[in-house]
């Protein structure tokens, strides 16, 4: 493993409380797994409590940007966020079959154990639930799963049971889309987004690779994913399923009888949010 790296700072204004900044320093590098490039954020005390964070479909770990300017966040947790393969800064996949769930699940398997992290939580943004599902019995040191909008998949629950039907669909596994298209599926798909996110949206998804979304998309039609369900079953770790009450694309109950040990004994839903 090799890495090279920089620092960043976010000043933060928020004169209504009385602060008049606040200052979260972000180092970012890059980590050699498989030979390709692995870009890797980090901010908050390397001794506190790590928590890593999975990012969805064509975007990237830049969309934890509001997580990584929380200082109620960086000052009690090391929060690690990466770019998968294809996606932002990180590397293109080393062959087609890294970017199905399957070889992605292997890859991100990777990337956590090359942070070398004792113990830790991970965060997942919609897909990023399949990748881990993917993998979870594999992963040394984690702690337990916190999952946003998660459509993971398996025998019992193929993706007719938790996708509704809506507008954009064919984006998940298109070559590209227009600037237009694209910001009219950020504000269908997220809650009254600010100009940054559907900027972010837009340079994330006309960024990645193309042959991702091909690969997940063939993946898809052809069943070519694990139980993903069951995985995290056996894997029995704790576990939150959290979804916004304005979900536009997942059935936010279809795992409700997925027999999994739940945070609260219940999924969570989150007002005015998507």
């Amino acid at each position: 493993m090799s890495f090279f790296g920089f620092e960043k700072i976010f000043i933060l204004d928020n004169n209504s409380i009385g602060i008049i900044s606040i200052y979260i320093m972000i180092k970012n590098y890059f980590i050699d797994v498989d030979s390709c490039n692995i870009f890797v954020q980090q901010a908050g005390d390397p001794n506190k409590p790590a928590i890593v964070l999975v990012h969805g479909a064509s975007i990237s770990s830049e969309f934890w940007y509001k997580q990584f300017a929380d200082p109620l966040l960086t000052n009690n947790f090391s929060l690690y966020a990466f770019d998968l393969p294809g996606h932002g800064q990180s590397q293109k996949a080393n062959g087609i079959d890294n970017y199905s769930l399957k070889g992605l699940g292997k890859m991100v398997n990777k990337i956590i154990n090359a942070l070398a992290l004792k113990a830790f939580i991970i965060v997942t943004l919609s897909i990023a639930s399949n990748i881990i599902g993917e993998t979870v019995e594999n992963l040394k040191g984690c702690k337990g799963i916190f999952m946003a909008g998660a459509c993971v998949l398996g025998e019992k629950f193929g993706v007719a049971s938790l996708i509704q039907p809506f507008p954009y669909m064919h984006l998940l596994s298109a070559k590209n889309a227009s600037k237009e298209e694209l910001e009219d599926y950020a504000t269908y798909d997220m809650f009254h987004p600010s100009k940054e996110d559907i900027k972010i949206f837009i340079a994330n998804y006309q960024q990645t690779d193309p042959a991702f979304r091909n690969q997940i998309g063939r993946a898809l039609m052809e069943s070519d994913y694990s139980d993903e369900v069951e995985n995290i079953k056996n894997a029995k770790l704790p576990l939150a399923l959290v979804y916004g009450k304005e979900e536009a694309i997942i059935k936010p109950y279809y795992l409700q009888d997925a027999g999994f040990h739940l945070w609260g004994n219940t999924i969570h839903l989150i007002n005015s949010s998507c």
